[in-house]
């Protein structure tokens, strides 16, 4: 026999043994692998607790008419000082100081973009034009909403129903501190949310409707009631207009409006019409002087506070 013949017989072995063992150890880190992959796959794995910090805050609108035992014609009950009834909303009827009367028949505001803005120190409010159409380009497109911008317009009815809650949508800002509330007043597009028995088409490009009628003293005694005919007025308009409401907490009536995470709130834009806002039922024929009306009417505008229960 050779004398390497063993050696070579044993170095083949040693080497088909390690071989083996070598396949052996592979296929053991295969299924450790795979075990550990199944484990973290599997329905036992605890799901992950992050979140991105928001509240939830619900944006509505409301509206009232504001009376006083002035505007009510002798021997009446209820609040509209004339024709119609005011509780269920529709045409109402003023009478002012001399004898002249004014009747509003429609009124309607077209909202197109409600922001909650927070607490910053030096913050300026950006009531520029410029911004106005960096906001809403054009009549007919308007603002997304955001974490903490509802972009949904809609047609306020101020003749409708007061003390009636609309919802309008969700928003899920940040939590922190909020100081005021931005609307902005644009010209209504095809898809404003519309529930007025004005026609969405009637509506398009226009921000405001104002129609009505007034009458004066005319200081005949031979006339019935000593007052002129009815003259009728409507106005539309297009105008642009952002409005800075002051933010409260609806719950405590204190500013600002803090939002903790997880938390919420429910916000009312209040909208309020009075007999105290007009001055000469006559000048509202004028575009400008209607125009003025509603502009007075936004300026009004409030954060809705229910009422503590004694004051009901």
């Amino acid at each position: 026999m050779h004398p390497f013949a063993h050696n070579e017989r044993a170095s083949t072995v040693n080497h088909a043994t390690l071989k083996n063992h070598s396949l052996f150890i592979l296929l053991l880190g295969a299924l450790a692998a795979w075990s550990v992959g199944a484990g973290c796959s599997g329905p036992e794995q605890p799901a992950p607790t992050d979140h991105a910090a928001s509240a939830r805050v619900t944006l509505g609108n409301i509206h009232h008419i504001e009376t006083s035992n002035a505007d009510k014609s002798e021997g009446e009950s209820g609040d509209d000082g004339g024709e119609g009834n005011v509780e269920e909303g529709g045409r109402i009827q003023w009478e002012f100081e001399g004898g002249a009367q004014l009747r509003l028949d429609r009124f309607l505001i077209v909202v197109s973009d409600i922001e909650l803005h927070a607490c910053v120190d030096g913050e300026k409010t950006p009531a520029s034009g410029a911004w106005l159409d960096f906001m809403i380009p054009s009549a007919h497109a308007h603002v997304p909403s955001s974490a903490t911008r509802l972009g949904t317009p809609f047609v306020e009815d101020l003749l409708g129903k007061p003390g009636k809650a609309n919802i309008l949508g969700e928003i899920a800002p940040p939590p922190m501190a909020y100081c005021d509330l931005y609307t902005v007043i644009a010209p209504a597009d095809d898809d404003v949310i519309n529930l007025t028995d004005v026609p969405t088409e009637a509506l398009e490009g226009k921000s405001a409707m104002l129609a009505g009628a007034w009458r004066a003293p005319t200081g005949n005694g031979d006339d019935e009631d000593g007052l002129s005919d009815w003259t009728t007025f409507e106005h539309t308009f297009d105008f642009k207009h952002l409005q800075k409401i002051p933010l409260i907490d609806p719950k405590t009536g204190t500013s600002p409006l803090k939002l903790e995470d997880r938390g919420s709130a429910f916000i009312l834009l209040d909208s309020k019409l009075s007999r105290a806002l007009i001055e000469d039922p006559s000048a509202l024929s004028e575009p400008d002087k209607a125009r003025a009306l509603v502009a007075r009417v936004l300026q009004q505008s409030s954060i809705y506070r229910p009422p503590a229960r004694n004051e009901k």
